[in-house]
């Protein structure tokens, strides 16, 4: 049971697969637990994929239940619906529910609100579905741009600093090129 649970602190947590992936941004470097439900943790019936779990203290944790899935949406919300009940710890906390698939079909949307209307109401959970990938940080606990995680995860401090300040030259370059044109006309 303890092989199927790891605690981390990295700044950013990434699961993946068959093409779809989650990312979890811990900027501030706290422990999450992430435990691998499907295929290692017992589980009676349909289960999610992963649970992370954001330590804050014994009794309120941060739960983020995640499936990966093809694009079955309704069988990804079923595992994740019934996940919930058995691997919650507190269960009148809010939680989040996140179905990352391959694709997403435009005439599932209005069965997509009626599962998040679904998860809110009798599971207290945020349901999120997004195709390919999703980015979600852990300190605001909320899904964020994921072009952000990926500048995060390939910029170099030094570049990120030297786009700045060219940035900032090329500015004082057009300020000075319009204050030229103006003086001139």
């Amino acid at each position: 049971m303890q092989d199927c649970e790891e605690i981390e602190s990295n700044r950013l947590i990434v699961c993946q697969e068959k093409g779809k992936k989650i990312t979890l941004l811990n900027s501030l470097k706290e422990d999450v637990k992430i435990v691998e439900v499907d295929g290692c943790k017992t589980v009676e019936g349909n289960r999610c994929d992963w649970l992370f779990v954001k330590i804050v203290d014994e009794d309120d944790d941060d739960e983020i239940f995640v499936e990966l899935k093809g694009s079955d949406i309704k069988h990804a919300c079923l595992q994740i619906e019934k996940s919930i009940p058995q691997l919650t710890q507190n269960a009148d906390k809010i939680k989040h529910a996140i179905v990352v698939c391959s694709k997403v079909s435009p005439s599932i949307n209005t069965t997509i609100q009626i599962l998040k209307a679904k998860f809110k109401k009798h599971l207290k959970a945020t349901l999120i579905i997004r195709q390919t990938q999703c980015c979600f940080d852990l300190s605001k606990l909320k899904e964020i741009d994921c072009s952000r995680i990926r500048f995060l995860q390939t910029t170099p401090r030094s570049v990120h600093n030297h786009r700045r300040r060219t940035a900032s030259a090329r500015l004082a370059r057009r300020r000075i090129s319009s204050a030229i044109f103006a003086v001139n006309r």
